[in-house]
């Protein structure tokens, strides 16, 4: 706005078309330009005021949330708010607004006491819940990955338990073999993207197992055969999907085959690949967002186990993006909302492997790219924080592992020269007859033909602990195994 529209409001806002109002006296004010707010059937005009005894600046702590953050876990008291609101009902059973004691414009907020709710259209706002957790929900394998998850939610009125596909998969997929149990399956048999079907497996429920190319299938990019469940009774009809990542490079090793950038497509590598499950996610049904009977008790219970179970660790973004497609909605029914803003600030992250060991000095870039930010970034945006992960390449290791039916807990040792990895410890030497054999030695080497203990207790040989360590103290010689 330039100085001379500012100018011009203030000397005459009711030509700006600006509705205003002011005090005329100790009981009366003035208003203008207020005709397309009033109906002269049913309006009132309410205006609400607070006496203070001292000039003092008004306190509120406000809470930064970054939308899709998968560091940071939504604080649980905002997260208690919101199951407040979207039951309608408070831990205490109280209605949530409380509709008696605050008048209708006084009803929406983020306040505990009195009772406010953050949803107008109560019923709207479960809809627009219910279609984010369902979107979220039917990737999660719940029964894999989380078992008894829904030991806590003792009602299934506004629920349900669904089947579960991988992503690029579903129903209409055509069975090739059909087994009792996953130990009948003969791989032997088996060709590359056969279907087959386990009819006793996980929670002694059906799964769907597909062979073939571990990451091409996890992809939801194996080339399977599926129905069209829309087609008359007799009449299917059959489509196919391939990977379009044949003939894929990558620096210094071609891939001709599907499977991942850089590895080829080796029928010996081939194997079973679980794509589905029944009954082993779960969805909202639609009357969740209709009803107006009392959801509050089922519907809390629900929002307790994804924020403490379903949501925690590595899924807690997915808290973050149920919480931002509600923040989403308040804004679409609500306006002038003083407990919800949006800002203008960000922060970056700057990713690097820049802990890998190099043969020349390079400076570190961080300070000139936070630079180039604040200079480059748009006048209102504000920088909060800048990041910066430096991690170091990944290194291959020889490992050949089998299953056996015993738990054996030991150390390992990864030689970056020779890339295996060995039992730390000798099992036909404890690990206080190796340690006193190598107190005899001067100098130790990383030569392949020495144990992985010796390797490790190298870099301890010029170092007290060693050196003065008690042998025949068990306690000690654990700890500095430990170390």
């Amino acid at each position: 706005m330039s100085c001379l529209d500012i100018s011009r409001l203030i000397k005459d806002p009711t030509s700006q078309n600006v509705s205003w109002f002011a005090p005329a006296g100790s009981n009366s004010v003035v208003i203008s330009n207020v005709a397309k707010f009033i109906s002269t059937d049913n309006s009132v005009m309410r205006l609400n005021y607070r006496t203070k005894d001292k000039d003092q600046v008004s306190h509120k702590q406000w809470t930064l949330i970054k939308e899709k953050d998968p560091d940071t876990k939504v604080d649980r008291r905002i997260w208690n708010k919101f199951t407040d609101s979207i039951t309608g009902k408070d831990a205490l059973g109280n209605s949530v607004p409380d509709t008696v004691n605050l008048h209708e414009n006084m009803r929406y907020g983020n306040d505990i006491r009195p009772r406010q709710s953050w949803f107008k259209n109560i019923k709207e706002a479960r809809r627009v819940f219910a279609y984010e957790l369902n979107r979220i929900l039917k990737n999660i394998n719940l029964e894999v990955d989380f078992p008894n998850w829904d030991k806590n939610i003792t009602t299934s009125t506004y629920w349900q338990k669904d089947d579960f596909y991988l992503p690029g998969y579903d129903k209409t997929i055509i069975i090739n073999k059909i087994v009792d149990s996953f130990n009948d399956i003969d791989q032997s048999t088996l060709t590359k993207n056969d279907v087959v079907k386990v009819n006793i497996d996980n929670n002694s429920k059906w799964a769907i197992y597909i062979y073939g190319n571990r990451d091409e299938i996890l992809s939801g990019n194996a080339a399977i055969s599926t129905s069209d469940s829309a087609t008359t009774s007799g009449a299917a009809s059959t489509s196919y999907s391939y990977s379009n990542s044949y003939s894929s490079q990558s620096v210094g090793t071609q891939s001709t085959g599907s499977g991942g950038s850089g590895s080829t497509d080796d029928p010996a590598n081939y194997e079973l690949v679980r794509i589905a499950n029944k009954e082993s996610t779960a969805s909202l049904k639609s009357n969740f967002a209709t009803t107006d009977d009392d959801v509050s008790v089922e519907i809390r219970q629900w929002m307790s186990t994804l924020y403490d179970n379903v949501f925690a660790g590595s899924n807690k973004v997915y808290l973050n993006n149920t919480l931002f497609a509600l923040f989403n909605y308040i804004f679409t029914e609500q306006t002038n909302i003083d407990w919800l803003i949006q800002t203008s600030y960000f922060d970056a992250v700057q990713e690097d492997s820049s802990l890998t060991q190099r043969t020349a000095y390079g400076p570190d870039t961080l300070g000139y790219v936070e630079e180039y930010i604040k200079e480059a970034k748009p006048y209102h945006g504000k920088l909060i924080s800048y990041l910066s992960k430096k991690s170091p390449t990944t290194e291959e290791a020889n490992v050949e592992a089998k299953e056996f039916s015993i738990n054996v807990k030991t150390n390992l040792v990864f030689d970056r020269i020779s890339k295996n990895i060995e039992l730390l410890s000798d099992t036909s030497k404890t690990d206080a007859e190796q340690l006193a054999e190598l107190k005899k030695k001067s100098q130790l080497t990383f030569s392949p033909d020495n144990s992985a203990i010796e390797r490790v207790a190298k870099y301890e040989m010029d170092a007290p602990s060693l050196t003065t360590l008690d042998l025949t103290n068990e306690f000690a010689v654990a700890n500095f195994m430990k170390d």
